[in-house]
């Protein structure tokens, strides 16, 4: 006899706390940001989409998720429409044109579209019979799904949020059992296009940021100031911080986009070394909890895109916190649940909706075929 079903004890709660807990650590982190110059408008705004994103995780959550699987093209495909309609209507803000003015509301389609880019991939591999190996056509249209709105996030531009989709990809390439020598052939011929990219792709100050990482005294009072400034900020903090609203490189505005690019430096700076620790460990937590989701998956939609959902997470806390401290360069990728914006933290919500939606139907759905 079957045991009545029972939704609290299906719910992976401590995926639930360690996303709680580092998202009150980003807006109280958010408020200490804008104290001394924006006022309160922008944390207030950030609680609104912290509210409305929870609203919609909620929804996320309880949707079958095989809806979503359903319809996974047609999203992937009004996704696609948002990214042309960026660049035909959208609001350029500090030379960049990434937001569709909504009500109001500044809205940012190219992070919709990780979530989207997740579920048409998953959609198309789920479709296909078990393979030992992967056949060449799916990897061009893999490829194909991943490169179209890599190259209308690049014509924004926006370097950060491509490089998250073809890392993306290339994480699904070593899931779904393609040869090694495959991917290091690709990798390879990607390097070698590298001078063309570098060329025709990149804009003057996405090359000058990378030339004064290479170079940090080469220009510390233009590129190099992020950088710089972001690294006084971090070692000011040592191991206690200054405490909250102590951060006095927020307080003399030495450090811009301390808001969105650059939240963990303030962090460091106000809760030092113990802090900035402590918020790693959730964040290392809450990519673990993601990956158990992921391996606890009963068939190949949702292991693809929860394998997929924790790469994204992943690889923006790891180029965030790498280029804050100096050891990446500065690519303009925010950290999730920390950075200012309403699209990152509504997307990150309803990112963290598909995982506890797959971890509760774990037991019930179909037993996995294979990837």
């Amino acid at each position: 006899m079957n045991k009545p079903y029972n939704i609290l004890h299906s719910i992976d709660w401590f995926l639930i706390v360690s996303v709680a807990l580092i998202s009150l650590a980003g807006i109280l982190n958010l408020y200490s940001c804008v104290a001394y110059s924006m006022g309160r408008d922008l944390y207030l705004t950030q609680i609104y989409w912290f509210v409305f994103g929870t609203v919609m995780a909620v929804v996320f959550a309880t949707v079958d998720y095989r809806t979503f699987e359903k319809y996974a093209y047609f999203l992937y495909g009004v996704g696609i429409v948002l990214l042309f309609a960026v660049l035909l209507f959208g609001k350029e803000i500090n030379g960049s044109k990434r937001w569709l003015e909504l009500g109001g509301f500044n809205f940012q389609p190219s992070e919709l579209m990780k979530v989207f880019l997740l579920m048409a991939i998953g959609k198309y591999i789920s479709s296909q019979p078990s393979r030992e190996n992967g056949f060449f056509i799916d990897v061009v249209v893999i490829g194909i799904l991943t490169l179209l709105p890599t190259i209308l996030v690049i014509k924004q531009p926006d370097l950060g949020t491509a490089l998250i989709f073809l890392i993306c990809f290339f994480a699904i390439l070593f899931l779904y059992r393609f040869k090694i020598s495959f991917i290091i052939t690709t990798i390879v011929i990607l390097f070698l296009m590298f001078p063309v990219f570098w060329a025709f792709f990149l804009k003057g100050y996405q090359r000058q940021r990378i030339l004064s990482f290479l170079d940090p005294g080469s220009d510390t009072l233009g590129a190099g100031w992020h950088a710089m400034q972001s690294q006084v900020a971090i070692g000011s903090g040592r191991i206690f911080g200054k405490g909250f609203l102590g951060s006095t490189q927020n307080m003399h505005g030495f450090l811009p986009a301390h808001a969105t690019d650059f939240p963990f430096s303030i962090w460091c700076e106000e809760q030092g070394f113990i802090g900035s620790m402590l918020v790693l460990f959730f964040y290392f937590m809450f990519i673990i909890l993601s990956i158990r989701v992921a391996s606890n998956a009963r068939d190949r939609f949702s292991l693809i895109v929860a394998f997929g959902i924790a790469n994204v997470f992943f690889w923006q806390a790891f180029f965030n916190i790498g280029m804050v401290s100096g050891v990446l360069p500065i690519v303009g990728i925010t950290l999730p649940f920390f950075s200012y914006g309403g699209s990152s933290i509504f997307v990150a919500l309803i990112s963290v909706g598909m995982l506890l939606n797959f971890y509760m139907r774990r037991e019930r759905s179909q037993e996995m075929k294979g990837v």
